[in-house]
């Protein structure tokens, strides 16, 4: 029984082993592969925004372009309006034709398509700077999403690897626990075989129990052999015969020595009975914790 309990704790113990070393490997390739796509997101982001930079510093630099070009433009149509009022105030002879009137309407009308299609272009760059922006923010937002995730996995590879600490304790005071219950047992077992044959040196040939076993066992012994005594005398004053005195001396020893045995044997069976009751509160330990493992695990 005792060797098929045992084997039964080392197979459980073995297979928590197993499940262990799986569970470590788990953790050790999640954590690198999470480390390797840490470092490749951040080598897109960091492309990313750098193209985006590059990309506004472009737009900047076109805007100013056609701002330039506006300004200039707007200077050179200024001009030619002013030289032809001088020249209208300073001829003698003002002759308004119809050749002059449709150039100076053309070059009154340029600067208004100019301001029109530079409105136009300035509100593009505007929709378009908008745009951009608010793809930055969603850029933003999910890398804030993905570091508040990647927490969140930290959070609980450290509740993990707690519980997994914790299940280790457990198996190593159950092993305690087993090799101290396998020592107690091997002791009351020798203990149990040398007292059928010297009843006077038990307290040497038990070192292990407490100072409560002792007291019991002394307790017991002592009122056996003061019943063993008592029976002696009593059947030694009833018998006047000397055979009937021999047969009944050899019955109270026997009697006596039943009742040794008697004891003997419910000592073991006490014994017994703890040691079930050890083992299936280990038992009960043992599942426990390998359901928690079995739920940490999957």
């Amino acid at each position: 029984m005792g060797l098929e309990i045992e084997q039964h704790l080392q197979r459980n113990a073995r297979i928590l082993e197993k499940r262990q070393a799986l569970y470590d490997g788990f953790l050790r390739n999640g954590l690198s592969e999470l480390q390797k796509f840490y470092t490749c997101q951040k080598a897109e982001i960091m492309k990313i925004l750098e193209e985006e930079s590059l990309r506004l510093m472009k737009v900047v630099a076109e805007i100013q372009d056609k701002l330039t070009e506006i300004c200039i433009n707007t200077e050179v149509s200024d001009h030619p309006a002013d030289e032809i009022q001088c020249c209208d105030s300073s001829c003698k002879d003002v002759h308004v034709t119809k050749d002059i009137s449709p150039s100076t309407c053309r070059k009154s009308d340029y600067p208004a398509d100019l301001n029109s299609v530079s409105f136009d272009e300035s509100k593009a760059l505007a929709q378009a700077l908008q745009e951009k922006m608010e793809a930055l923010m969603l850029f933003s937002q999910e890398q804030e999403r993905y570091l508040l995730e990647k927490q969140r996995d930290l959070i609980v590879i450290e509740e993990l690897q707690k519980n997994l600490s914790q299940v280790k304790d457990e198996k190593v005071k159950v092993l305690m626990e087993l090799t101290k219950l396998k020592e107690q047992y091997l002791l009351l077992k020798g203990s149990a075989v040398k007292e059928g044959h010297d009843t006077g040196d038990s307290s040497k040939l038990i070192p292990g129990h407490d100072q409560q076993g002792m007291l019991k066992t002394m307790l017991k012994r002592t009122s056996l052999r003061h019943w063993m005594r008592k029976e002696s005398n009593t059947i030694g004053h009833g018998s006047s015969d000397g055979n009937d005195h021999t047969v009944c001396k050899e019955h109270s020893v026997d009697v006596a020595r039943l009742r040794v045995e008697n004891a003997m044997l419910l000592e073991g069976v006490g014994t017994v009975e703890h040691l079930t009751s050890s083992v299936h509160r280990l038992h009960i330990v043992l599942l426990k914790a390998g359901q928690d493992f079995f739920w940490l695990y999957y």
